[in-house]
C-alpha cells in the first residue's frame, strides 16, 4: 500500500480540524522561486498585476508567484462544479492568471469570480486529503458562493519529497480534483506558513490580490464565515 493510500485509510482517526506535522527535516524545501528541472521554467508572462506592497499579512498584496500545474482550459469562465481538470499537459500558471481571469475558451459567468480560496497541501497530510474531498462535495452540491475560485497548491509527495508531476496526477485522480492543481516543489508558499502546519488556507481578493484571511488547519466553519463576511461587504 502506498503512503497516499495509507493516509486515506487512516482518515477515520485523523482529526480534520488539526494540521499535519512531520519529523522529517531532511527534505524541508527552502522558500524559493526556482522551479526544479523536470518542470521547466515559467515564462513569467502576465497581463496585469497590482503593485505592492507585497507581504504575507491581511491587507498585503500576495506576491505573483509562478508555478506549473494543471487546470481546466476554461477555468476562469466556468463554475467550479463544472470544471474538468486536464492532467494531460502541465501549464505555467501564476496568481496573475487568477487576477486577470481571462477565458481560454468560450463562455462568460453571470457572476465573475471575486475571491480566491488557496489551499496548500502535502501528499502525506491526512487532513489535506479530507479537506479536498469534503470541499469537493460542498462545491458539487452548490453549497458555496459561485463567486469563489479555488486552487490547490501541492508542495510535497507522500514520501515528503518535493512535489512531482507524476504524483500530482495521482493526487488529482485519487481525490477527484476539478479546480486547478499547482506544484510548488521549492515551497514558495513557505513564506506564509510553517510546513508542519499544513493544510494552509488563504482567501485572496481577486480584484486587489490582497490577503483577506489566512489560517492553518482545515477549519471549514471559520473559512465559510470569512467567505460570507467578504461578500457581505461587496
Amino acid at each position: 500500500m502506498s503512503p497516499l493510500s495509507r493516509a486515506i485509510a487512516i482518515l477515520a482517526v485523523v482529526g480534520l480540524f488539526f494540521g499535519c506535522s512531520s519529523d522529517d527535516n531532511n527534505n524541508t524545501p527552502t522558500p524559493d522561486v526556482t522551479v526544479i528541472d523536470d518542470l521547466g521554467t515559467p515564462d513569467g508572462t502576465t497581463i496585469n498585476y497590482p503593485a505592492g506592497p507585497f507581504g504575507t499579512d491581511k491587507g498585503d498584496v500576495i506576491a505573483n508567484m509562478q508555478f506549473f500545474g494543471f487546470k481546466d482550459p476554461n477555468t476562469y469562465c466556468k463554475l467550479e462544479k463544472d470544471l474538468s481538470l486536464d492532467v494531460t499537459q502541465k501549464v505555467p500558471m501564476s496568481f496573475a492568471d487568477f487576477h486577470n481571469r481571462v477565458c481560454d475558451g468560450s463562455g462568460k459567468l453571470a457572476k465573475p469570480k471575486q475571491l480566491l480560496w488557496v489551499m496548500v497541501s502535502a501528499g502525506w497530510c491526512g487532513p489535506c486529503i479530507q479537506e479536498i474531498r469534503e470541499l469537493g462535495k460542498i462545491i458539487d452540491s452548490g453549497g458555496i458562493d459561485e463567486r469563489v475560485a479555488f486552487v490547490d497548491i501541492l508542495f510535497e509527495n507522500d514520501d515528503h519529497k518535493p512535489a512531482t508531476e507524476d504524483f500530482a496526477k495521482k493526487w488529482a485522480d485519487t481525490l477527484g480534483l476539478k479546480f486547478p492543481l499547482l506544484l510548488d516543489p521549492t515551497f514558495q508558499m513557505g513564506a506564509y506558513f510553517d510546513r508542519q502546519a499544513v493544510p494552509f488556507n488563504m482567501l485572496v481578493d481577486l480584484d486587489t490580490m490582497q490577503v483577506y484571511f489566512s489560517i492553518t488547519g482545515a477549519a471549514f466553519a471559520t473559512l465559510g464565515q470569512q467567505v460570507q463576511a467578504f461578500f457581505a461587504n461587496k
